[in-house]
């Protein structure tokens, strides 16, 4: 019986192979067309593994059209991905189109499994095809599996654990070095830019997680073998690996001011095996010494400074002498220390002070935490934005053409640098034991110092609504300092 409806299922798939490309799209009627479309379930979960891909991507193409039928289309494609289909492996990019794992990737990001982050992952590694400009198959799984990870760190590790059993596998020659070294280029900007777009939280060990993922990636194994072709194609790992790391801290800027955060620049001067970095560098080096002297700048101006940020500089700067112009116009910024101030204008040739915590320094965390209090305030109010409400109204722009799609992309980047700063103003505010209290809207007793009304009168009424919500600080005795008081409005008691 199994072996008849193996003849049956694979007998299906061959009349489907038949179908042409934009068949399923243009039926007219919604009820045939549903019909077709749950025709390809059972296909898509059982039988050979080419065969369930192949259904998979006619479900895809089908969902790829216009809204209506997508509806008819979603409850097969869920269906259709109950449980992880078949990894595409090379069997999957040689029988597949480009086309057809991106269709593909559209089905898959139909279900809310557990599993689709890690199949995600394998896929985005597994793409052996041209970049493209639409449909592109490693963003939409890069996506997926960004989007569906908890945390960065939990996307980064992820990818860790694909690499090896993706890019590795070939033997070590050098028309597979090579081969490697060309997939690394185009996988880095697809990474790249998921982690540009990523909303969720740095998670634990960012920089750890970050660090794991490209050695799995790239330092795993020596650089291709010397050769023309062969320099060519590293110089382009060392150009993208420095650009996805300039990208992770100008989106996460908490982590910069980490000595792990900065590990890879090393390796890669390493792996690279040449007194210079490669011309095609030159960018992402100049925004990484961008970033390194905003890093250096924080740590001065609370009190300390690092030997370790300022060896990366001097390292990606090349010459120690090219940085010492910069550092001592970081001297000349306001409030800082007399021995940071000494340390700058020396180049950093002297040993590095330590961290100060005498009373001025205190007096300047607690003015660093009213800050950061407002701006964790602020923070939270971005958290909070919808994603579906800012989809539907990108929708509405893009149906009525107005504004243009280039201007919808731009509030999305936006939306999504929002997103991340908040994510980061809210772990700094934790690591500062900052946190929120008072939820909005909640009628609660009135407590002088900790609620506030909003019109700055006092309070008179025993209960109070809270209107914004009040940061405080967690002190080391297990008591609480109020920040910044709640906002409230007074609630007249409802006496029998």
């Amino acid at each position: 019986m199994e072996r008849a409806r193996a003849r049956d299922l694979d007998g299906y798939a061959k009349a489907i192979a038949t179908i042409p490309v934009h068949r399923l799209s243009t039926i007219g009627n919604l009820e045939p067309f549903r019909q077709s479309v749950a025709a390809l379930v059972p296909i898509a979960t059982s039988g050979a593994p080419a065969t369930r891909l192949r259904a998979l991507a006619l479900i895809g193409r089908a969902d790829n059209t216009t809204r209506q039928k997508q509806e008819a289309v979603a409850t097969a494609a869920r269906a259709a991905v109950c449980e992880p289909p078949p990894q595409f492996g090379p069997e999957g990019q040689e029988a597949l189109t480009s086309d057809d794992r991106f269709y593909i990737s559209l089905v898959i990001a139909r279900s809310d499994a557990d599993w689709v982050p890690s199949y995600a992952a394998r896929a985005l590694v597994d793409e052996d095809g041209q970049p493209r400009q639409k449909n592109d198959v490693r963003k939409a799984f890069a996506d997926l599996a960004f989007s569906r990870s908890d945390t960065l760190a939990d996307a980064f590790a992820l990818l860790a654990r694909a690499i090896p059993g993706s890019l590795h596998e070939d033997p070590r020659t050098k028309e597979a070095e090579l081969s490697r070294a060309k997939r690394i280029v185009k996988l880095l900007p697809a990474i790249e830019e998921a982690t540009r777009g990523a909303l969720s939280d740095n998670g634990d060990d960012l920089s750890a997680a970050f660090n794991d993922m490209m050695q799995s990636l790239i330092f795993r194994y020596a650089r291709p073998i010397t050769g023309a072709e062969s320099d060519e194609a590293a110089a382009g790992v060392v150009a993208r690996a420095l650009m996805l790391l300039s990208t992770l801290l100008r989106t996460r800027f908490l982590i910069s001011v980490e000595t792990e955060a900065y590990k890879t620049v090393g390796r890669l001067k390493y792996w690279h095996k040449t007194d210079s970095w490669p011309r095609d560098a030159a960018a992402a080096r100049r925004r990484l010494e961008q970033t390194l002297l905003q890093a250096i700048t924080l740590r001065a101006q609370t009190g300390s400074a690092s030997q370790e940020l300022l060896a990366v500089l001097i390292q990606l700067a090349g010459d120690r002498r090219r940085v010492e112009p910069q550092l001592a116009r970081l001297a000349e910024v306001p409030g800082l220390a007399s021995e940071v101030q000494d340390w700058l204008r020396a180049g950093g040739r002297q040993m590095a002070p330590r961290f100060r915590t005498d009373a001025a320094e205190e007096a300047g965390l607690r003015d660093i935490d009213m800050v950061l209090a407002g701006s964790a305030l602020r923070a939270l109010h971005v958290q909070s934005l919808a994603d579906g409400d800012v989809k539907e109204a990108l929708v509405s722009m893009r149906e009525q053409r107005a504004p243009p799609v280039e201007i919808a992309r731009a509030l999305v980047q936006f939306l999504n640098y929002s997103r991340a700063l908040a994510n980061d103003v809210l772990s700094l505010s934790r690591r500062r034991s900052l946190s929120a209290f008072g939820e909005v809207g909640s009628v609660v007793e009135a407590v002088p110092g900790r609620h506030q009304r909003e019109d700055g009168q006092m309070i008179v009424t025993e209960m109070v609504q809270i209107k914004r919500a009040g940061i405080e600080r967690l002190l080391p005795n297990g008591t609480t300092e109020v920040i910044v008081p709640a906002k409230v409005s007074g609630v007249e008691s409802k006496r029998k």
